[in-house]
């Protein structure tokens, strides 16, 4: 699925909360920048959006895993930016499939969420660490970096 005509667009920045059905609206962005080159996605809370019901039952974990890679990760992105990133499992299967997928990226900067308390500063590592240990990567260049709050 794709909008109607390919965008330009080289720099994308998406506000999301990473709620699973967010998923589909950021393949679509996927599938229509084929020359995206930095991807920021802006985490905000559940309560800045006002969420319609949907008839659509989205699984995290099968819907990256199902998910076809896009012309601009195969080509073009190479920067990825999380900011507020709390290490959710919707961020991390995000991440995991990116990571997968993005054969050109160089880098991945996760912006730690500011005020979390100890445990939740743990929870972050604990992601953090998933991911640099255990995330197959498609690109042989890339740094992951958690900058904290």
């Amino acid at each position: 699925m794709a909008l109607h005509d390919s965008m330009k667009t080289r720099h994308l920045v998406m506000k999301t909360n990473m709620h699973a059905n967010d998923f589909v609206g950021i393949s679509i962005f996927l599938n229509s920048c084929p020359e995206l080159e930095s991807l920021t996605f802006d985490l905000v809370t559940s309560s800045r959006f006002v969420r319609a019901p949907s008839p659509l039952v989205i699984d995290p974990v099968s819907h990256w895993l199902t998910s076809k890679s896009y012309e601009c990760l195969e080509k073009t992105l190479k920067v990825v930016k999380i900011t507020k990133f709390r290490g959710s499992s919707n961020e991390l299967h995000m991440l995991q499939y990116l990571l997968r997928n993005g054969c050109v990226m160089e880098r991945v900067d996760l912006y730690e969420a500011e005020g979390l308390n100890h445990n939740q500063k743990r929870w972050v590592l604990a992601g953090v660490e998933e991911v640099q240990q255990n995330f197959k990567r498609a690109s042989s260049h890339l740094r992951i970096t958690l900058h904290n709050a």
